[in-house]
């Protein structure tokens, strides 16, 4: 359930991310409304990795931003589902049904 959440949550900010990429790529204004949401909602996870690719046509960034962030969260749902079944037992029974 939890890694579903987020799956979901690592789909969206990269489908911004692939958005950006895109947009700039078609050469759309800075103005345009799509554009500045898409930038103001990934410079956060872009902005690090413009200090190591420059910027072209093609904003390699926002591209290895996405795979990273898939992953990471990628990773991070293996490692918890390695965990024994005991370590993932909520602890609250309304949230647990024991058969």
């Amino acid at each position: 359930m939890r890694g579903d959440l987020l799956i979901l949550l690592a789909d969206g900010i990269v489908i911004l991310c692939l958005a950006r990429l895109f947009l700039q790529a078609a050469g759309l204004s800075e103005n345009h409304a799509l554009l500045a949401f898409s930038k103001r909602s990934t410079d956060w996870l872009v902005n690090p990795l413009h200090k190591i690719l420059p910027v072209k046509k093609y904003d390699p960034a926002c591209l290895l931003s996405g795979l990273l962030l898939y992953y990471i969260a990628f990773t991070f749902i293996t490692l918890v589902a390695s965990l024994p079944h005991s370590a993932q037992k909520s602890s609250s029974p309304i949230l647990y049904w024991q058969y």
